[in-house]
């Protein structure tokens, strides 16, 4: 302190002489600067001196270390004067000044150059060469030291304890030769005696230490004399003492019996005073019982004299007790005194409790006076409640001694008085309380005051309220209905005061529109309901006023706001064709004139209100409302004026029904610009692209229309006569219409000359229209049969023969032709005409065939027959009996469908249907062509028709347009997937439909639809295409089946499909190749798997012709068998899986035998994927190369397409390498992936906001619009990675097919691009219809050994090994994992299911990461093969097998560890115990056991059970693991039944995690949605740069998700929060919903655990395979014995000798184990009692209440095992439903008891009755302990209930025996537990509760259900529950019931609750920093750290030690 010690050194003096010292100085620093300065400063002044020492002073020496130790210098080594090194050691006292040596060599063995330093009391020297230190020394010196001082301390020791006890022997042997009988007198002998006696006494008393004294000073002296020490004097004391000792022993009996009479007469005097003594001490006593002290009156100051009076007599009462008690015992009767004692200790703890009571009485006084005195204004009556509570919980502990007592029972009342005022108290001073309510109080009591500054409690209180009790709780409700209606008047106030439109700009002019952004509207929306419900309170007439006030203000405001949004849509609607449109203006000239005035006040409005900005103050201004009526009225007159109009424009031109309504105003606005409307062409003609305009003369003058361009292929129609395009534009659209119509007439009059003398057919199909050039076919054909059916009249019998052969010449002809080098517009006409032509020579075969002679006959009146009439100069179609006229709807240059049986049957039964006036269904399975057809037929009759896709979102309005225009253009429409429509629309669809029927039948002009009369085309027709069964259709109502003729689409004639396809595309062997094709896909669906990806249908058969068709135009050489056998196989293989592959090409082989050609290979392209596999790190493996070249020949085909296959097999590694080599070839690829089961479907697509109609888009909608408008070709890609539903993927169906058009709700249509494509990557398509899955091109990439290439991968990035290195970790691969593989898909079955071979083998990797590393794999090491494989074998073991448990009964682990161990025998494992029990020891690099360095814990039994994880084997490998996995960034999930240990295990890793990690716990439940577990993710991150995201500053986050699998799942089994969760895993990133805007995650990783029996049962094995899965099974026997033991040895060593015994311990531990294991097998879990599951939970339950036993209460084992037999029947028996089970049980315990305890008395082990309580002596003592008898319990209980009823509500209550057994088990659980009581209603579950509660000193609190009560509700009172608990350690019991669940969401907050504690997002962040603040201090004292996280975790342990919820 201030001082500083100086010794030794060398230094060199003026004179140049070298000086070595052993001089010690002492500083004293002047400078004050405290007691506590440390530290010498430059300028301190220090004052130095010389000590004078003594002792072994050390010799002088230079660079010595020095430190201090036990307050003394220690000085070693140095180097002496001669420069030789010092060995020695000496410490110097400052206190004393003594020097002293601690130890001394000649220093011969010290090494040179060591470098020495003290640790502890150690001394450690490290010395060597340069670059080693190989040689350590420790000195212990503390253990040199304490023996220097150890033989001077014990010399001195030993002459001490000889001189004490020789002056003890002189003593007593001087007394001892005392006869009593020489005195004189009978005082003297008294006197005399009693020296004698005390004498002997002592000796008696002292003989037993003395004689063992004797014998440890011999073995000191001994010890001494061996160390060398001269102890002969020592020894001869010793041996004198001895002798001593011995006449001593002798000389007492003889005294005794000298005194012998003496001893008998004063005895009987003594006995004679003991009486008399006792009686007046009992006589006191009495007297004592009566004393005022014990009466309230006596007040406290007179009774505390009476106490201090009182006492003073019983210690003089004690003072006489003493000396009789001294005689007593000298004359050896100690037992009289006994009675009188016992009376004096009454008397003494009686007054000790009563001065206590008074202590306590005078407290309570005080403080009631003084809250009494308490003015008005400052009363803290929550304070005062709970201190006033305190005072009588403090009285209520007095001892029962004293509760009999006036005092006591006066002072209670006085309390519980007071108690029940502070309710009335705190209600009146509730804040609501205004002067009103005063005056109506004064008025209730008949009594005047004034609440001024001098009103105090006092005056209150004299008010006797409790006389008014429930009036006045009147008065305090309507004042806080009031309060409260006034405080949410001011919120609404203060809001509406602020609260602004949202403004946006109106196109590019100055008017900014108006808005209430959405939560805005809510707030209006729930402001008027609050004021709604403000007029119906009955509390309103204080209020009145302003509550009408703010009525007609939000009114306003609502008013506003809706008419406002419906004005500014239609008014910015209308206002481009009332102010834009000329052609509007013309047509309507006074509502143009009536919309100029609406656009002014509303222009003048919308000003206004950006002026006001706020919307209470604009809305309601005066007049503003009417004004907009007004406006709104007008404007629907102008909308009503342009609906009419737009109807008008409808019915002039019907064509204009199908147009979009945006489409039709631009079409109208500009028609007076041609060249604009020219761009809508093809939405009024579907074929045609555009018209060929000449321009006019002048700008003013109007083009001149001279044909057509086709947007169906490529082909140019000129009209015959040029049309001048004038007068309105719907006018000259069907003079449009009309000149095709005449145009295509001319034509095929033309062409039906030109026919009959072309020279050249390939000059007349490049002249001639596609169509006209199929009619003029069918035309001939027709009229060729007509005079073959006169020849076979006239018998001519082959002439139809004849013909037949004609026809298939010509077709030979044609198909030469197709093989020559046409145009694409040439070769479709005549790929066409093949179609058709086929199909004629089909006819005549089937003619021949059947000898079909007549012209009549049924088989040839049922084709279309096609006649042209020179009288009606126009074409005619018949079929059957049916007449139709040739249409001239333009059709284009398209291709036409093959003609089948099938397809004749649907074109009878639709033509039948027509001609009846109905409409056709066809029906049937997906890709049957059923809308091919309808168009087709179309086509035949040159038809208009449109294709509606059907959609939930379409409504009877739409639809009835539709109907509308059908009827009145003579259009078709084919309704494709019409079932889909909701039941609603599809009924007034039959009404609709109907009108126009009947129009049909009536032969009328006109028909009435919706009240409007259109004029009738009666060539109109309906075709509804449905998929009957299908996900998500609905059935069709009677009255619209009626209406149409069904026909059934099964199975088309593929074979004839593929030959007449084939011939088209220019095969010459088209019969045969079709039947090898439809036979092979027939094949293939019979023999094949059947793979939901399977398509064998006409869309599949389509594609691959196509395929065939580029095979056969770009390699006319090869042979046709070749080409199709290639395109075959090559378009097939990449979807075909498996083992199928070997079916499917063995069908191939066997159709084209010997046929063997290569596939058609992009050399450039692979050797492009090649490099970018290379580039990527990848292996380019030919089976991946494969597969990336068949995506992209897929892609080439197919605009979306299916890329499936299990997890880890390349998946998503083949596209982004496609997508490399796209960049490459100069084809930059941008590529978006998205989760569509990320985000629900809204989300995904978008949605409309029903409030606002507001349109908000989705991630899909905004990513393919965005790819629809970005520049350029390059290819655009949207991955859609993640699983399939019907939801979804159904609104896909008209992108995935040819229309690649996406139509969302909003009317948008958004058109995917030539150049975009869609991925999709599946699992599965389990939920995907046939009309889906036959949409897409399927890559399916099967599992072949991916795992190879991923180890290549993995073994080729680690750079740091060497090559040789490499080679050896491949080969232990190749060695072991294949076998291991194979065995596991064999034999075993891993917990969860199903784990993949890749997911394994990844997690091989991931543990050699960990092992192989460079501390365990130096370079250079020698033995590095066997180093190697050793760890190899580990990380396989767990790699492997982690994931086994017991399955059905089988112990998958043992089964696999066996089969380790035969199989793999060179690297040796231990042969005892598993496998999974050993660890490869750094050191040794041998197996060792796990249990070797498992930590061991000694167990404080204060800590909660709870709170300590007892480390086993099987938890310490688990630990290492995740340290493993953690460190490395790698997930884990952890996978058991419930009780196993998982949440605690990974609870503990993230506890021991450094300061640079943070954590962040989440518990998935059946109502985690994706939108809420993203919000949990997203709440610790923090944005960095860009649109990166991650935890504060550099810290890693690990997320702990436990519950994995407990999400509800989606009708299609799929979890929204796994796939959100897989997203991350994959792609690291996931959108933000409200910027819909990517977000990438960094610096995250996920630990999981699962309960596989609960939830899910599964996991997503695309999740699955990131994680390496634990299976934890619960502990083994031998586990379960360390860890139960740890807790009760813990516990009871502070017990009995007999319970502390290892022994029983062992016994009760055995006995635990083995009753658990009977309770489990004899009771199992049935669906009734479903909770019949026992588990290592209900095993610990029993330990924790063992450990609730004392040692005051248990000293026997018996009795301790009797507290075993009863918490096991707590924990097993209470859980039982029936008496049957209870019996069962009971036996099993006692055979139980009876086997361990067999030794001990039954008696006790089984008692009756065997109840423990915490009240089984008294209310007061809180021990546990056994209750005596049922009636001694029925008293306190009793007793309990009489002091709930005085301050709670009252319970009449019968406590009958099994209601107390109740009340104790309930009790014992509060105690640190949750309590479920299950039984019927009214059996007294709640009362039964609020007793044990009472009893247990707890607060019951419960929630108040109403019907607004909701989760913020019950929220709110969790957190006022926690606040009590937590910050004011009141111990609450949450009593809730199963009639309170008003959400099942509530259960999800109680569970939380009952785990964890932790609720999240139950406190708000200011509330965390209020909690913080609160237990800071407390928490500190505890020794918890300083910060936020421990802290609150610290305040959550306070809430579950003192709140108990009990569901009843």
């Amino acid at each position: 302190e201030g001082k500083v010690y100086l010794f030794g050194g060398d230094s060199t003096h003026m004179d140049g002489q070298n000086l070595f010292t052993n001089v010690i100085s002492i500083g004293t620093i002047a400078v004050d600067k405290g007691p506590s300065h440390k530290t010498i400063e430059k300028d301190d002044d220090i004052s130095w001196a010389n000590i004078e020492v003594t002792g072994d002073i050390p010799p002088a020496r230079a660079d010595f270390i020095m430190t201090t130790m036990d307050g003394k210098i220690v000085v070693y080594g140095g180097w002496d004067t001669e420069g030789d090194p010092l060995d020695d050691m000496y410490a110097f006292d400052p206190e004393t000044n003594v020097w002293s040596c601690m130890y001394r060599s000649d220093g011969s063995t010290t090494p040179a150059q060591a470098i020495s330093g003290f640790v502890q009391k150690r001394l450690f020297s490290i010395s060597g060469s340069r670059s080693t230190y190989d040689d350590v020394r420790v000195l212990e010196f503390g253990k040199i030291s304490e023996h220097s001082q150890f033989v001077p301390k014990m010399t001195a020791r030993v002459t001490e304890e000889l001189e004490k006890l020789a002056a003890f022997e002189d003593s007593a042997l001087s007394n001892l030769s005392i006869n009593p009988n020489d005195g004189k007198t009978d005082d003297e002998q008294r006197d005399l005696l009693l020296k004698v006696n005390s004498c002997i006494y002592e000796f008696k008393l002292q003989q037993p230490a003395i004689e063992l004294q004797l014998d440890v000073l011999r073995d000191a002296v001994s010890l001494l004399q061996k160390q060398g020490i001269n102890m002969d004097k020592s020894e001869a004391g010793l041996n004198d003492a001895g002798e001593k000792w011995s006449s001593v022993k002798k000389q007492a009996p003889i005294a005794k019996e000298a005194g012998k009479n003496v001893q008998e007469r004063e005895a009987l005097k003594i006995k004679k005073n003991i009486e008399t003594f006792e009686n007046r001490v009992k006589g006191n006593e009495v007297e004592f019982k009566k004393q005022p002290f014990f009466q309230y009156e006596t007040g406290v100051m007179t009774a505390y004299e009476q106490i201090i009076k009182n006492r003073e007599e019983l210690l003089k009462f004690d003072a006489e007790l003493a000396d009789l008690a001294s005689y007593a015992r000298i004359f050896e009767f100690p037992e009289l005194m006994d009675p009188s004692k016992q009376v004096q200790e009454r008397c003494h703890h009686d007054l000790k409790q009563i001065l206590q009571l008074w202590h306590m009485v005078d407290m309570i006084d005080y403080n009631l006076k003084y809250w009494n005195e308490t003015l008005w204004d400052e009363i803290d009556c929550e304070a005062i409640e709970d201190g006033t509570k305190v005072l009588f919980k403090q009285l209520r502990a007095a001892d029962k001694s004293v509760k009999v007592t006036n005092a006591y029972a006066m002072t209670e009342t006085n309390v519980k008085n007071f108690l029940s005022t502070i309710p009335l108290v705190s209600d009146l001073r509730h804040p609501s309380m205004r002067e009103r309510h005063w005056e109506m109080l004064m008025e209730l009591t008949g009594v005047k005051f004034v609440i001024d500054d001098k009103f105090k409690l006092s005056d209150l209180i004299a008010l006797k309220l409790h006389n008014f009790e429930d009036d006045v709780g009147e008065i305090v409700n309507r004042a806080q209905k009031e309060e409260k209606m006034e405080q949410a008047l001011k919120k609404i106030g203060s809001t509406w005061v602020t609260l602004e439109f949202v403004f946006t700009q109106h196109k590019d002019t100055d008017v900014q529109l108006i808005k209430l952004s959405e939560e805005d509207f809510e707030t209006l929306e729930d402001h008027q309901l609050q004021v709604q419900n403000m007029m119906g309170s009955r509390y309103l007439s204080t209020f009145e006023e302003e509550v009408t006030g703010w009525q007609t203000k939000l009114s306003g405001v609502a008013d506003v706001v809706t008419i406002m949004n419906e004005i500014q849509r239609t008014w910015a609607y209308l206002e481009t064709l009332f102010i834009g449109s000329e052609e509007v203006k013309k047509e309507l000239p006074e509502d143009t004139e009536r919309f100029a005035g609406i656009d002014v006040d509303v222009k003048r409005v919308l000003k206004g209100f950006f002026e006001d900005k706020n919307a209470a103050i604009a809305c309601n201004k005066e007049g503003v409302y009417k004004l907009l009526e007004e406006t709104q009225h007008k404007l629907e007159l102008c909308e009503k004026s342009l609906a009419n109009y737009l109807e008008q424009k409808r019915r002039i031109f019907p064509r204009f029904y199908f147009v979009s309504t945006s489409d039709l105003l631009d079409i109208l606005s500009n028609g007076n610009q041609p060249d604009k409307v020219n761009f809508h062409m093809p939405k009024i003609i579907a074929a045609v692209d555009h018209l060929d305009l000449e321009p006019g003369v002048t700008s003013a003058d109007r083009p001149t229309a001279k044909g057509l361009d086709s947007c169906v292929g490529v082909e140019y129609i000129p009209f015959g006569n040029q049309l001048k395009i004038e007068g309105r534009v719907e006018y000259y659209l069907q003079e449009i219409q009309d000149r095709l119509i005449d145009s295509l007439r001319d034509i095929l009059y033309a062409s039906i000359k030109s026919f009959e003398t072309k020279k050249n057919i390939l000059e007349w199909l490049s002249a001639t229209p596609n169509q006209i050039i199929l009619t003029v076919s069918l035309l001939f054909f027709t009229k060729d049969m007509t005079v073959v059916f006169k020849n076979l009249a006239s018998g001519q019998a082959s002439a139809m023969k004849d013909y037949w052969q004609t026809k298939i010449d010509s077709l030979t002809e044609l198909i030469d032709l197709v093989r020559t080098d046409l145009s694409k517009a040439d070769r479709m006409k005549a790929m066409c005409l093949i179609t058709l032509d086929a199909h004629s020579r089909d006819i005549c075969k089937k003619l021949v065939d059947f000898e079909v002679s007549d012209f009549n006959h049924f088989e040839w009146q049922s084709q279309l027959r096609f006649e042209w009439r020179d009288a009606d100069n126009d074409c005619f179609i018949m079929i059957v009996d049916a007449e139709f006229r040739y249409g001239f709807e333009y059709i284009g240059n398209g291709a036409r469908l093959v003609i089948t049986p099938l397809t004749d049957r649907i074109y009878v039964t639709a033509t039948q249907a027509l001609k009846l006036c109905m409409g056709c269904a066809p029906a049937g399975p997906a890709g049957t062509g059923k809308t091919e057809t309808t168009k087709d037929l179309g086509a035949m009759l040159a038809k208009c028709i449109y294709v509606f896709n059907c959609a939930p979102e379409m409504d009877y309005k739409s639809m009835g347009d539709i109907w509308k225009g059908l009827g009145a253009s003579g259009a078709w429409g084919c309704f494709d997937e019409f079932n889909r429509l909701i039941a609603e629309v599809l009924s007034v669809c039959s009404t609709q439909y109907k009108a126009v029927l009947d129009a049909i039948v009536a032969n009328r002009k006109t028909f009435v639809l919706e009240g409007a009369e259109l004029k009738l085309d009666p060539t109109c027709g309906a075709y509804i295409t449905m998929n009957p069964g299908y996900i998500g259709r609905t059935p069709l109502p009677e009255s619209l089946k009626v209406l149409f003729r069904p026909v059934t689409v099964v199975v088309p004639d593929f074979a004839l499909i593929a030959e007449n396809m084939l011939m088209a595309e220019g095969f010459t062997m088209a019969k045969v190749l079709g039947v090898k094709f439809i036979n092979l896909y027939t094949l293939c669906r019979d023999l094949l798997s059947k793979a939901m990806h399977y398509d064998w249908g006409l869309r599949a058969i389509k594609s691959v012709l196509r395929v065939a068709g580029d095979f056969k135009r770009s390699e006319p050489e090869k042979s046709e068998l070749t080409l199709l056998f290639r395109s075959l196989r090559d378009f097939n293989l990449p979807k075909i899986v498996g083992d199928d592959l070997i079916i499917f090409m063995g069908l191939l082989g066997d159709l084209f035998p010997g046929i063997d050609v290569p596939r058609q290979r992009d050399w450039d392209l692979e050797k492009k994927i090649e490099e970018c596999f290379v580039e990527a790190g990848l292996q380019p493996e030919d089976e991946a190369l494969l597969k990336t070249v068949q995506l992209m020949e897929l892609l080439a085909v197919r605009h979306c397409d299916f890329i499936m296959g299990t997890s880890g097999t390349g998946k998503s590694t083949c596209w982004k390498i496609l997508a490399a080599a796209n960049g490459k070839r100069g084809l930059k690829t941008t590529v978006k992936d998205l989760d569509p089961k990320a985000i629900t479907t809204t989300e995904f697509y978008g949605y409309i906001n029903l409030t606002t109609r507001e349109w908000k888009d989705g991630i899909f909608s905004l990513l393919l619009r965005e790819n629809a408008n970005a520049p350029g070709t390059d290819p655009k890609w949207i991955i859609l990675d993640g699983d399939l539903d019907a939801n979804w993927i159904e609104s896909m169906n008209s992108v995935m097919d040819d229309n690649k058009l996406l139509t969302l709700a909003s009317n948008e249509r958004i058109v995917m691009k030539p150049h975009m494509r869609l991925i999709f990557e599946l699992r599965d398509l389990k939920y995907a219809t046939p009309a889906t899955s036959s949409r897409a091109g399927v890559l399916f990439i099967t599992e072949v050994k991916q795992w190879w290439n991923f180890v290549q991968t993995w073994v080729m990035r680690r750079e740091e090994d060497s090559t040789e290195r490499k080679q050896m970790i491949l080969e232990l691969f190749q060695t072991y994992v294949p076998d291991t593989l194979f065995i596991l898909k064999k034999e075993f079955r891993h917990m969860l299911q199903p784990t993949l071979d890749f997911n394994m083998v990844q997690t091989l990797t991931r543990v050699l990461d960990g092992l192989y590393t460079p501390e365990n794999l130096p370079k250079g090491l020698p033995n590095e093969q066997v180093v190697l494989e050793t760890y190899f074998v580990f990380a396989c073991v767990w790699a492997f097998g982690s994931g086994f448990s017991i399955s059905d009964g089988v112990d998958m682990r043992k089964n696999y560890s066996t089969w380790w161990k035969q199989k793999w025998t060179k690297v040796k494992l231990p042969t005892k115990g598993s496998v999974f029990d050993f660890f490869v020891d750094k050191a040794t690099l041998k197996f060792t056991p796990w249990a070797q360095v498992v930590p061991s814990i000694t167990y404080d039994s204060t800590t909660p059970m709870d709170s300590v994880t007892v480390p086993t084997g099987e938890t310490q490998s688990i630990t290492f693991f995740l340290d493993l996995l953690v460190e490395l960034r790698y997930p884990a999930l952890l996978v058991g039944l419930a009780g196993a240990g998982k949440t605690a295990m990974i609870n503990g890793k993230l506890r021991s995690l450094p300061e640079d990690y943070m954590t962040l716990v989440t518990n998935f439940n059946y109502y985690t949605d994706g939108a809420g577990f993203r919000a949990i993710l997203e709440s610790p991150l923090e944005k960095k740069a860009g649109r990166n995201f991650g935890p504060p500053g550099n810290l890693r986050l690990v997320y702990f998700v436990d519950d994995l699998n407990m999400p509800q799942l989606d009708p299609y089994e799929t979890q929204y929060p796994i796939s959100l969760l897989r997203q991350y895993m994959d792609y690291q990133h996931w959108y933000d919903m409200a910027k819909l805007q990517l977000r990438v995650i960094q610096n995250v990783q996920f630990v999981c655990a699962m309960n596989p029996t609960c939830g899910s049962f599964v996991v997503n094995p695309r999740l699955q395979r990131h994680f390496m899965v634990f299976a934890i099974g619960f502990p083994g026997s031998e586990a379960l014995m360390t860890i139960f033991s740890t807790f009760l040895k813990g516990h009871l060593k502070q017990f009995e000798p007999a319970l502390n015994d290892e022994q029983f311990a062992h016994k009760l531990i055995q006995a635990a184990l083995e009753l658990h294991n009977k309770v489990a097998q004899t009771f199992r879990k049935t669906a009734i009692n479903f909770h019949y599951e026992f588990s290592i939970r209900h095993l610990a339950s029993v330990f924790k209440g063992l450990l609730m036993s004392e040692p005051t209460y248990f000293q026997e084992p018996a009795k301790f095992a009797s507290l075993f037999i009863h918490e096991a029947e707590r924990v097993y028996g209470d859980r039982l439903v029936s008496i049957k089970d209870l019996e069962a049980y009971v036996k099993i315990a006692k055979d139980v008891g009876k086997k361990f305890f067999k030794d001990l008395d039954q008696g006790i082990v089984f008692p009756t009755p065997l109840i423990f309580c915490h009240c089984w002596k008294d209310l007061d003592e809180k021990s546990y302990n056994k209750v005596d008898s049922i009636d001694a319990l029925s008293k306190i209980l009793n007793q309990a209930l009489t002091s709930y009823n005085e301050t709670n509500a009252a319970m009449n209550l019968v406590l009958f025996e099994d209601a107390m057994k109740h009340v104790c088990r309930c009790c014992r659980i509060l105690q640190s537990s949750h309590a479920l009581m299950v039984g019927v209603g009214g059996m007294g579950k709640q009362s039964l509760c609020r007793l044990a509660s009472f009893i247990c000193n707890a607060t019951v609190s419960q929630i108040a259900i109403s019907g607004t009560y909701g989760m913020n509700d019950l929220k709110e009172d969790i957190k006022q529950m926690y606040f009590k608990a937590g910050l004011k350690n009141e111990s609450i019991v949450f009593l809730f019931m199963d009639s309170q669940i008003a959400d099942e969401k509530f259960l999800v907050y109680l569970n939380e609750l009952l785990s964890s504690g932790k609720i999240p997002g139950l406190f708000a962040p200011d509330e965390i920093d209020t909690i913080y603040n609160s237990v800071r201090s407390e928490g500190k004292a505890e020794g918890v750290p300083d910060s936020k996280d421990p802290m609150f975790d610290f305040f959550i342990s306070k809430i579950k030690r003192n709140l108990h919820v009990c569901l009843c």
